[in-house]
């Protein structure tokens, strides 16, 4: 059974092919939902061999409940839902009393600290920031309070922004690595240059599979961001999204739904 559309599919081996008692180490190249590798490792049970260690070279970040559990990606492909990010006009702590008081629930709390490198031989007269940060390379160190985890890794995000800057489509492609020193030399190894880095800490709060994002970035704005859910009639459009939060009677700058925090604090130095 495929992990992504749940259709029944066969594979098979010669009996010949491998000896019972064997240690199996499963590759794939593609992972979405998981099925593929989950019956594999199923083949193998027939076969009587041990599966000692599975790896994927790119996974998609959806569906997040894969039907295998240990397995080590390289790389992992992000597309998102379309999104709002607003300016709140009151501070985090009222507004995570608003959402408490509605039922929300935390389900995440995590600081990142992104840094943003762009090709040194990058002629940035007459870019805009939007058209600058289109080239650069994001080292992003993520770490989770709930649950707790750190991750570091490299990402580049591709978004299509329509003139009144609503994101009309964007995907990221991500890719794990060990420590932020490491991937700072190899970046400047290769010819790339830091040229801004945003410190924020984020509070996630949902309810009903509306998830907000609380921003709260150090030295700069204080924001809230919410992404369209495409299996969820009620959350699948930007307008829907907008009516959700506009009923929690939030304290919002309403004059722009697609605040881009990356080329606000760009901006800055330029």
């Amino acid at each position: 059974v495929t992990g992504d559309n749940s259709k029944v599919q066969s594979m098979s081996l010669p009996r010949k092919a491998l000896k019972a008692g064997s240690k199996v180490i499963l590759i794939d190249d593609f992972m979405k939902g998981g099925g593929t590798i989950k019956g594999m490792m199923e083949l193998m049970t027939e076969f009587g061999a041990e599966v000692i260690g599975t790896g994927v070279f790119i996974t998609t970040s959806t569906p997040e409940e894969k039907l295998v559990k240990d397995y080590i990606s390289l790389i992992e492909i992000d597309t998102q839902g379309n999104e709002i990010t607003v300016k709140l006009k009151c501070n985090i702590e009222e507004i995570s009393e608003i959402l408490e008081n509605n039922n929300f629930t935390v389900v995440e709390k995590f600081y990142l600290h992104d840094k943003y490198f762009i090709p040194k031989v990058l002629n940035l007269q007459n870019l805009t920031s939007r058209d600058i940060l289109s080239k650069a390379i994001l080292l992003r160190n993520f770490d989770e309070e709930i649950p707790n985890r750190k991750q570091y890794k490299f990402t580049f995000k591709r978004k299509q922004i329509d003139n009144d800057g609503t994101i009309l489509k964007q995907d990221k492609v991500e890719c794990e690595i060990a420590n932020i020193e490491d991937g700072e030399k190899f970046l400047k190894a290769i010819g790339y240059t830091e040229i801004i880095n945003i410190k924020e800490h984020d509070i996630v709060y949902e309810k009903n599979g509306l998830k907000i994002t609380l921003i709260d970035i150090e030295n700069g704005d204080k924001l809230i961001e919410v992404e369209t859910v495409d299996d969820n009639e009620e959350l699948d459009t930007i307008e829907k999204v907008k009516q959700k939060i506009e009923k929690l009677n939030i304290a919002i700058d309403e004059s722009n739904y697609f605040v881009k925090k990356a080329e606000i604090e760009l901006e800055k130095i330029l």
